[in-house]
């Protein structure tokens, strides 16, 4: 159908409309006016049918000015009809029109839908009166957060001191990439695993534990972690504890290291295990198979250990890297 047709067909109906309402009030007041016998203040049928009100103007309210919707929002607008008094005849039903329906739909109650980026105007039409045009702006959205997938999916078995670097995918409800989400991360036992905020995962002990990503309230599916132990190796378990904390010259290493123990990669395990300590002889750096024997162990466990201060100085190790030591030491410290 044409434009003039569909223009010609809606005014047919709205004169029909008209026609149908206009034989509608004479019924009622020509109904009125025989039951009451044509007396009293009724008055005559034409004049009951002035005051029951002619429309003579159109107001679209809208809920917020301006207007200004996302694609696939809607809007309700609601259009006041008004006799000349300015009554509202609340019995009259409007014709709604969008001067550019690719851009903003309304159906024939007044509900708007944003279809597509862009500007178009509003009318409501009641036979020959029309409201004043309402500009309506439809704006790009960015879709709500519906799903959250992390990569890895898992399950994972991974060995102690192990990390395994986790991505998310964030999309909305039509399946499309939310770039700009926010994501959390979190796991349900950090003595097991833990993980930045990065999504980087460090196991941390022996054990199972629940990896999940966040976004906006929506959680991914866990994923499932399992840590498994490893034979006790001190080059891959405990020379990089050294390595960060203290081997290094200016502490334990270099040409001259404090207390003249080189705790450096190739010298560390010959100066500490089954060697005295130089300031307490009856201590060993490291007892095999006794980490509570092992000076080395409780310098670095104890606040107040039998000799000078907790180390490493200006700071300590973390929990996880205090208890592979132990275990190293009470495995028999192997090399």
């Amino acid at each position: 159908m044409s434009h003039m047709d569909h223009d010609r067909s809606g005014r047919q109906g709205a004169s029909l409309a008209c026609a149908l309402r206009r034989s509608v009030k004479w019924a009622v007041a020509l109904g009125a006016w025989v039951l009451f016998g044509g007396c009293g203040d009724l008055g005559r049928p034409a004049q009951v049918v002035d005051e029951l009100g002619e429309p003579a103007s159109i107001d679209v309210v809208s809920p917020t000015l301006p207007l200004q919707i996302g694609v696939g929002e809607t809007v309700t607008l609601q259009a006041d009809v008004r006799d000349a008094s300015g009554k509202i005849l609340g019995d009259e039903a409007v014709q709604w029109f969008s001067s550019d329906p690719a851009v903003v739909e309304v159906d024939m109650v007044g509900v708007a839908s944003g279809r597509a980026v862009g500007i178009a105007t509003l009318r409501a039409s009641l036979e020959s009166i029309q409201s004043a045009d309402l500009a309506i702006t439809v704006v790009a959205t960015v879709g709500a957060v519906a799903t959250v997938s992390t990569i890895p999916t898992g399950p994972i078995e991974v060995s102690e001191g192990a990390t395994v670097q986790f991505g998310a995918e964030v999309r909305d409800a039509q399946g499309t990439l939310v770039a700009s989400a926010a994501l959390s991360w979190s796991s349900t036992d950090a003595t097991v695993v833990t993980i930045d905020a990065a999504g980087l995962a460090t196991a941390n002990g022996v054990g199972s534990a629940q990896v999940l990503a966040e976004s906006e309230g929506i959680q991914s599916a866990p994923v499932d972690v399992s840590v498994t132990s490893v034979a006790p190796d001190f080059d891959m378990l405990i020379q990089p504890i050294f390595t960060t904390s203290c081997g290094f010259s200016g502490c334990h290493g270099g040409p001259n290291p404090q207390e003249e123990l080189n705790l450096e990669p190739g010298q560390a395990y010959d100066e500490i295990v089954n060697v005295s300590s130089t300031r307490l002889p009856q201590w060993l750096l490291v007892q095999p198979g006794d980490p509570d024997a092992s000076l080395l162990y409780v310098k670095v466990a104890s606040d107040a250990p039998p000799d000078g201060a907790r180390m490493p100085l200006g700071g300590s190790l973390t929990a996880v890297e205090i208890q592979r030591l132990r275990d190293w030491i009470a495995a028999g410290a192997p090399r």
